[in-house]
């Protein structure tokens, strides 16, 4: 059972059949013609889905209970908190359609029985916390619907989309917001973002490709759904964004949009309809902002997938957890339901090496007043010598603090000896020498409270900060 499909096969549902890099002779057609008068040719009707298409579209929601005995794992959020948690949301369910919530209590939790990570070669296991969200408890979220009315679509399939993003307005719940965009090779924010269903309803027009029916500039209309959610106070920001082909007039670059949604918070889901779509190019959009990517055949599957997308977005397992090293991490998450049902395992890709000007922890040890490396700070070690190798250009900055017990003199020694200790070591295992700074700041930059004895641990820390990668 597969939630993301990926065949990739082409068809003449668009003739003029384009990747993001427009040909130049259509940029003089389209001036010889004017953008009034481009027409992106219509598909016709559905073409069946390619075999063993198998989608699941969440239709019910209930509690768990032992006696399910196909459940099944949908990790449909990667979401880094910092450089050393990152929060899954993970969603059980089965292959008709059932979201199972109440995972998260006592009883359920052995449910999940692993959880580890394979980076350079290792596979590790890794601590984790448990939670959960239910449409009862999520915070309020800001979605912004950005919907393909490109030529292609067809004035039916259009009218049916805008019918979905009617029910979905009627659906939604009561504290959330939502914005409609609309998009072929002009984007356009029918409906401003709000919470009243009534005004959202009235600012909708079920009208066909009327006024649209162009080429399709897939980014250009994420990019304006950001705009619409971008000045929203809700916790939580998202994008549902509705294709069925390639992205062929957008002005803006996907680097752009992943690297703007990213420093907004704004998750973007994305949908591709039928056979003739970029699916890397959604995937990645994606995958690189927290966000989930589903691939439908059916025209009658647009409601479903809208509704399924919306279910999952309020009802949600949270695991966070702990990544003790820097690099890129495959994680596995499995679940061991009681016989006769099986295990299953929901996998997703994250590479939590920092940025450049970013301080990180590093996991080195001493003694009490000691500056010699513990044999317990090998993997931290092996782990910061294979990202600079893997970055034979990065230039580092080991940093050590002290808690403010002692002598604030002797503090700042400590801590330039301890700083100077990890650089050695990583010399001897053949980092050059100018590639690595050593600093000690004792005790003058403290990041939790010195009054209490879990503060001061804190502030005992070794961090580095990469100046150049």
């Amino acid at each position: 059972m597969h939630f993301i499909f990926g065949e990739r096969v082409h068809s003449i549902l668009k003739p003029f059949h384009m990747q993001r890099t427009v040909l130049p002779w259509v940029f003089v057609l389209f001036g010889l013609i004017g953008c009034a008068g481009v027409r992106e040719p219509a598909a016709g009707p559905d073409v069946p889905p390619p075999p063993g298409y198998a989608p699941i579209f969440v239709n019910k929601i209930q509690r768990y209970h032992p006696s399910v005995t196909a459940p099944l794992l949908r990790i449909s959020r990667v979401q880094l908190l910092d450089f050393q948690t990152v929060r899954l949301s993970l969603h059980v369910l089965d292959s008709s359609g059932v979201l199972y919530t109440g995972i998260a209590t006592k009883d359920w939790q052995r449910l999940i029985c692993e959880v580890r990570a394979e980076i350079g070669g290792r596979s590790v296991s890794l601590p984790y916390r448990l939670g959960e969200m239910t449409s009862a408890t999520t915070p309020r979220i800001a979605v912004a619907l950005a919907l393909d009315h490109s030529g292609s679509m067809g004035e039916w399939r259009a009218r049916i989309l805008q019918q979905t993003a009617a029910r979905f307005i009627e659906q939604k719940r009561s504290l959330d917001e939502v914005a409609i965009v609309k998009f072929d090779h002009h984007v356009v924010t029918e409906a401003p973002l709000s919470q009243s269903p009534e005004q959202l309803k009235s600012q909708l027009q079920q009208n066909g490709l009327l006024g649209f029916g162009g080429y399709t500039a897939i980014i250009d209309g994420a990019m304006a759904a950001i705009d619409a959610i971008a000045q929203s106070s809700a916790p939580g920001k998202v994008i549902i964004l509705f294709t069925d082909g390639y992205d062929n007039r957008s002005r803006t670059s996907v680097d752009s949009l992943i690297t703007r949604a990213k420093r907004l918070g704004i998750s973007i889901w994305t949908i591709g309809f039928g056979y003739n779509i970029d699916e890397d190019f959604l995937q990645h959009i994606a995958a690189q902002t927290g966000g989930s990517y589903q691939r439908i055949y059916r025209t009658n599957e647009l409601n479903l997938i809208f509704s399924s997308y919306y279910s999952l977005l309020t009802n949600y397992l949270t695991l966070d957890v702990n990544l003790k090293e820097y690099g890129r991490h495959r994680l596995t998450v499995k679940i061991c339901p009681p016989a006769p049902a099986t295990e299953t395992i929901g996998e997703a890709v994250i590479d939590n090496t920092p940025n450049v000007g970013s301080s990180a922890i590093l996991n080195v040890y001493f003694d009490v007043d000691k500056a010699e490396l513990k044999p317990e700070s090998k993997p931290a070690l092996d782990n910061i010598e294979a990202m600079m190798r893997m970055f034979p250009s990065m230039v580092i900055e080991v940093r050590g603090h002290t808690d403010s017990t002692g002598n604030s003199q002797y503090n700042l020694r400590l801590s330039e000896r301890r700083a100077a200790a990890v650089r050695t070591e990583l010399i001897k295992r053949g980092i050059a020498a100018e590639r690595i700074r050593a600093v000690g700041f004792g005790d003058t930059q403290p990041i939790a409270d010195i009054r209490t004895p879990e503060g001061r641990a804190q502030n005992r820390r070794t961090e580095f900060i990469i100046f150049h990668k």
